[in-house]
């Protein structure tokens, strides 16, 4: 009987796990669809004084590297 324990409390717990994945996973849907824009633009805003036109109307994001940056709008 001592033997078959842990193997009977190492299936509780499986058991238990499998439940827990199967009863948290749902699938997800967005609530209306989100449009998002990514815009390039110049590296150097104060030197070149270039403007940028963005096609959303938010800013959500901005990054800068190897000189390209873009401008994550919505």
């Amino acid at each position: 009987m001592l033997r078959h324990t842990p193997m009977v409390l190492l299936g509780l717990v499986l058991t238990a796990l499998v439940c827990d994945v199967i009863l948290r996973s749902r699938p997800v849907h967005a609530q209306t669809p989100l449009t998002v824009y990514i815009d390039s633009a110049p590296h150097h805003f104060k030197e070149r004084h270039d403007t940028l036109v963005l096609k959303g109307t938010q800013v959500i994001g901005f990054h800068c590297a190897d000189g390209s940056c873009y401008v994550l709008s919505k």
